[in-house]
Order: C-alpha cells, then structure tokens, then sequence
C-alpha cells in the first residue's frame, strides 16, 4: 500500500476502505507489475456488484457494524458505484 500512496496520495486521504484499513490489493488486486511499469501493466478496476457483494454480502458471522447487504433486495439492477464511492468520502453519493 505503501507504494500506492506515493502516486495516488489522494486516494488515501479520502477513502473510507484505506480509514478502515483495507489495503489497495485487496480490491485492484497484486499491483507490483503496475509500481515497476505504470504504463504497461494496469490494476485490476472493480467494477461489478460481484467485485463488492464479495466483502459487503450479508453474511451472518460478519459483525453488526460492518456494512453488509443483501444483493438480492439492495438495488439489484443497479451497479454499487452509481450509488456508492469508493474513493472518497462521503461513501454513499448525494
């Protein structure tokens, strides 16, 4: 994560994930390719409800207060990030 931050300082300060401690990888995948040549080898982009349902589907040994939902009725016809960023603050759109 440490190397993610020195070109995507912005994306730290202002990502509820990074505040809670998930780290870039967990998401975009291993990125040490993209720290050795940017140009050429690209992260991996969330993008699907699969890519988020895989951490915040309602699972019952999850803990109360970590953000769950459950797929089926949480807007299914709809992507996460229509609603929802994921690189900055707040997380739910206005």
């Amino acid at each position: 994560m440490k190397a993610c931050m020195e070109c995507h300082p912005d994306k730290a300060e202002a990502t509820v994930h990074v505040k809670k401690g998930v780290h870039c990888e967990s998401c975009h995948g291993a990125a040490k390719a993209h720290t050795e040549d940017w140009e050429k080898a690209k992260p991996f982009v969330p993008s699907t409800r699969a890519d988020c349902t895989r951490c915040h589907a309602m699972i019952v040994s999850r803990p109360a207060w970590y953000p769950q939902i459950d797929p089926k009725t949480h807007n299914p016809d709809s992507k996460c990030v229509h609603c929802h960023s994921i690189h900055e603050l707040p997380a739910v759109k206005k």
